[in-house]
């Protein structure tokens, strides 16, 4: 979804927080296919199908965080 990834502007690359299997967030560098307004975003790289990935907090999360987080679909 469009709320996990972050912009940054100073490097013009674009991450998220992928959460492990110890439930920590860890910052990863992803490639958005393109440039869209559309949700969801589709990602060439970065991020494997099945990764659990954070949709809020993002801006206050830092790279190895615990987090406790709610199983959507």
């Amino acid at each position: 979804p469009r709320a996990a990834i972050r912009e940054n502007v100073n490097t013009d690359s674009f991450r998220v927080l992928v959460i492990d299997d110890e439930n920590r967030a860890r910052l990863r560098v992803v490639q958005p296919a393109g440039r869209t307004e559309t949700d969801p975003v589709r990602l060439v790289s970065g991020v494997a199908e099945g990764e659990r990935v954070s949709v809020s907090a993002v801006n206050e999360l830092l790279d190895g965080t615990r987090v406790t987080y709610a199983e959507t679909r």
